[in-house]
């Protein structure tokens, strides 16, 4: 199933990154026409949450969520003593496929001019971060880190988040 998570458009195209892929779509009498896909994972869902270009050239990067989620979803027990032995039980899972930055460099016509890159270290920084690293290890339905968009200033990178939610007004 195709299922839009993230996008950017240019004048004359859009990119769209699905649950797996990311797709390059042309204006094409009056709609679209899908021009390339760029399978990112074969097998498993990168849980793509956004798309953004760096600068004025055709760099673009897409974001994971990097989230933490528990291996055992289906065994939802009722009850605050079940509850508490799942927890106990069923550690996270945080070597997910969710944990990617990826550079693309793009050709003029706007196709992928390069293998695109991942960039390593956002885990790291967020393990490392003073406020974050209470975050990282803990499921994104729980509070846990849950990155949601990605902006660039030219310069800059810069990460939505869903969670951690540090309180309330």
């Amino acid at each position: 199933m195709w299922q839009r998570v993230a996008c950017r458009k240019t004048q004359r195209s859009s990119w769209f990154g699905t649950r797996t892929a990311i797709d390059f779509l042309e204006t094409s009498d009056g709609g679209y026409q899908r021009v390339q896909t760029l399978e990112l994972s074969a097998d498993d869902e990168i849980d793509l949450e956004g798309l953004t270009r760096h600068g004025d050239g055709n760099t673009f990067f897409a974001l994971g969520s990097h989230s933490s989620r528990r291996t055992n979803v289906n065994n939802r027990p009722r009850g605050h003593t079940r509850n508490l032995e799942r927890f106990e039980d069923d550690s996270p899972d945080t070597g997910s496929r969710s944990d990617r930055l990826i550079r693309l460099e793009l050709a003029a016509d706007g196709t992928i001019a390069e293998v695109p890159v991942d960039i390593d270290g956002l885990r790291q920084a967020l393990e490392t971060d003073s406020v974050m690293t209470h975050f990282v290890g803990i499921p994104s339905k729980e509070n846990g880190v849950d990155l949601e968009g990605i902006a660039s200033d030219g310069t800059d990178l810069y990460l939505g988040c869903r969670g951690p939610v540090l309180g309330s007004v």
